[in-house]
């Protein structure tokens, strides 16, 4: 008995080494093919640079130096400025506004008021008027492509490897050899986020332009927004196409915002540019655009197995963990490859993994479907599955873990609907007033001379029958109750 003890022990012991073994070989696995098109992937997700005529008026017109870091090359958004000390700690709602604080912030707290008797409005009139300049020279640079998104500044070792550039290092950055690695370390770019606070202050702008009268600069800082978000969306990634989304709902909003407060400070003309922001991207299902993404995709998963050159080969096991985490919305981020449970899952994983070449199979009809679906209004979608079992389906539920987050994005665009709609609305129904002298009681009166149809429910697809049924669906409670 004692003796068998041993021998099991010895047995346990010599398969926990054998495995430890394997999975040691499975954390040294790298890919052996490259993708191809190296240079299409790297033009999908960053600028070149050297083509982009507007980058050093932009960049000239929104650096600023930090007083108290010379050296340091900030954003003009991004650099505490002075508050008039009136509006310090004295008036309701700016107890804890100190006298220096971050524009971008100050925008964020000032777009919270809507009624011109508040003290933030009062503040947000400063504010705009103190941006002015800027905002002046801003206007006319976002139409121009490309506008300008920040690089990585720099390569991780593992990705550079893959993509054979050099990676980044502060010290010693050789141009020569990759020139890249240069623009990456020196080119102080705005990136998508600094687009959609540059939408938040051309909005916040085209409010106030609005109320003192001048809806010719409402249109304008509405038009250079949405052009904001066009320059935003050139990557074609989903994070790109989740700011766009949001900087165009913005636009819409303030458009029925405008229209409902103070018609009377836009002319004909004017209202003709508001009339062109509502239909920037049509009046079918807001789209989503998949190509990028799947250049992006495929890449990833190259990353994540080696190959023998047939589209199958071992999955490595860290950057296949990143899948089963939606939140990561990807594969291969190189710090999980460092991870002891995918040290340790390595050998697990190999077991029910698919090749590369299937894998990349069913993520295509993945998106395939997710294109398919995006084209039609929400309330003909497909209803969402819930999300298959690692245990039972540990395939599909890796497929679904690269897929599933822009599926949702999909659906969280079209969800934003609502805000065009109500903007359509309130324009038809300014229309009308102007043209009978009186407000619209119904949403019929408007069909067919300035509405082509009754707008529907975004959920039910249902037509609306009050005025106000439109404006309500576009608030926030709409787009929390989204799947």
């Amino acid at each position: 008995m004692y003796r068998a003890g041993w021998t099991m022990f010895i047995a346990a012991l010599g398969l926990v080494v054998v495995y430890v073994l394997i999975a040691w070989w499975y954390s040294t696995l790298t890919p052996t093919v490259r993708v191809s098109g190296e240079e299409g992937w790297r033009r999908a997700v960053l600028f070149d640079t050297t083509a982009a005529p507007s980058y050093p008026k932009f960049i000239a017109l929104l650096t600023r130096t930090n007083r108290e870091c010379p050296e340091c090359a900030q954003n003009w958004l991004y650099v505490p400025i002075e508050v008039p000390i009136q509006f310090v700690g004295t008036a309701v709602g700016l107890e804890h506004l100190d006298e220096r604080i971050w524009r971008n912030e100050l925008v964020q707290q000032v777009e919270e008021c809507s009624s011109p008797d508040d003290a933030k409005w009062q503040l947000g009139a400063w504010l705009v008027r103190d941006a002015k300049s800027t905002l002046d020279a801003l206007r006319p640079l976002t139409r121009e492509q490309p506008f300008g998104l920040v690089p990585q500044l720099g390569w991780l070792e593992r990705d550079a490897r893959f993509f054979g550039v050099t990676p980044f290092q502060a010290d010693a950055v050789d141009t020569s050899v990759d020139p890249w690695s240069g623009a990456m370390a020196f080119c102080d770019m705005p990136s998508r986020d600094f687009l959609l606070e540059v939408a938040r202050i051309l909005t916040l702008d085209a409010r106030y332009a609005a109320h003192e009268g001048d809806g010719r600069r409402a249109a304008a800082s509405l038009t250079a927004a949405m052009e904001a978000a066009d320059r935003s969306l050139e990557p074609g990634t989903m994070f790109a196409q989740a700011t766009a989304a949001g900087i165009r709902a913005r636009v819409w909003k303030r458009v029925a915002e405008m229209l409902r407060v103070k018609p009377e400070s836009f002319d004909d003309a004017s209202l003709e540019e508001l009339e062109r922001l509502v239909a920037w991207v049509g009046d079918g299902p807001i789209p989503v655009e998949t190509r990028a993404i799947r250049a992006q995709v495929t890449d990833d998963i190259q990353r994540s197995f080696t190959d023998n050159g047939a589209g199958s080969g071992w999955p490595i096991a860290g950057s296949v963990l990143v899948a089963i985490d939606d939140s990561m919305m990807g594969l291969g981020p190189a710090e999980y490859e460092r991870d002891p449970v995918s040290f340790l899952l390595g050998p697990v994983i190999a077991c029910f993994m698919p090749s590369r070449a299937e894998f990349e199979s069913r993520v295509d009809a993945a998106f395939d479907k997710i294109d398919a679906e995006s084209k039609k209004p929400f309330w003909e979608r497909a209803p969402a599955t819930d999300s298959p079992s690692l245990l039972l389906a540990p395939s599909d539920s890796l497929v679904k873990g690269v897929t599933g987050v822009y599926a949702e994005l999909a659906t969280r665009v079209e969800f934003l609907a609502p805000d065009r709609e109500a903007a359509r609305i309130a324009l038809a129904a300014e229309r009308f007033r102007r043209a009978e002298g009186r407000m619209p009681t119904s949403l019929d009166e408007l069909v067919p001379k300035y509405l082509r149809e009754i707008p529907r429910d975004v959920k039910t697809g249902k037509p609306l029958t009050r005025i106000d049924e439109v404006f309500d669906q576009a608030g926030h409670v709409a787009r929390e109750d989204a799947p």
